[in-house]
């Protein structure tokens, strides 16, 4: 069989560039809302239970079409995809033209198969060997795979909504708040997803008759506070940024399209 020629893949590359710059737009409006979302705490006491809490609460919430954008730059990349592998196949004449998308599938042991049924065994054994590296399949190139998964999900329901997330490195409770709380109660490195009003930080028990306290001392040690987007978590790539994540998926497409170029 014919190898495939070397070609610039006009039609990928556009596909690429549209999720690129639904990408910036997307990082663009999420650091605009990191600016403008506020973090509030405060202190909630369990009378019944003898326990103090610190809270935190976000004021703000994450835009409603935050997962159009997502979705558009994933739709995008994906397609970018299915135009390259027709790039590639389409000179050697496949017999079922509508069959032919960018091998994704199911297991590892299935992908020869999927290259067979996408025609792709039609370009010779030095492009099949390019597409079996890419690897487009659960524990191989995980990330791609996602690529596939959002794709499909987004095809049906807006599935990409996402979460706030919120995150510090290091908060020590007692010169936040008062006497009251331990004074090895130290908190590094944590991060909160899902939050919601009452979410708690840290909590502690009190002694009986302790003055009730139900507002933030403004004027502690500020702290440096961190809000991120994030995939929802019973999604792919649940529970990871959204900025990095988009980022990572338009470069591992951009590797896909030179790789057979």
């Amino acid at each position: 069989m014919a190898e495939t020629s070397s070609r610039k893949f006009v039609g990928p590359r556009l596909k690429l560039q549209r999720a690129k710059h639904h990408i910036a737009d997307y990082i663009t409006r999420a650091e605009d809302f990191y600016r403008k979302a506020k973090t509030k705490f405060f202190i909630q006491d369990n009378r019944r239970t003898g326990v103090r809490a610190l809270c935190i609460d976000v004021d703000e919430t994450v835009p409603e079409d935050f997962p159009l954008i997502i979705g558009d730059a994933i739709h995008n990349l994906r397609s970018a995809l299915d135009h390259l592998t027709w790039d590639v196949v389409s000179p050697h004449g496949p017999p079922r033209p509508g069959d032919v998308q960018f091998p994704f599938c199911r297991q590892a042991d299935a992908f020869e198969g999927a290259l067979s049924h996408r025609q792709i065994h039609l370009t010779g054994e030095k492009t099949i060997e390019k597409f079996r590296s890419l690897k487009p399949y659960p524990g191989g190139d995980d990330v791609l795979y996602a690529l596939h998964q959002l794709d499909i999900a987004d095809k049906h329901q807006l599935v990409l909504t996402v979460r706030s997330l919120i995150a510090f490195d290091y908060l020590n409770v007692r010169e936040q708040v008062e006497a009251s709380a331990p004074p090895d109660l130290v908190l590094e490195k944590i991060a909160f997803t899902n939050l919601k009003k009452d979410n708690r930080i840290a909590a502690w028990r009190i002694k009986p008759g302790t003055p009730v306290v139900d507002t933030w001392p403004g004027h502690r040690k500020p702290i440096d506070i961190v809000v991120q987007v994030m995939f929802r978590s019973d999604q792919p790539l649940g529970g990871q940024s959204v900025s990095a994540r988009l980022n990572d998926l338009a470069i591992t497409v951009e590797k896909a399209i030179d790789s057979l170029s």
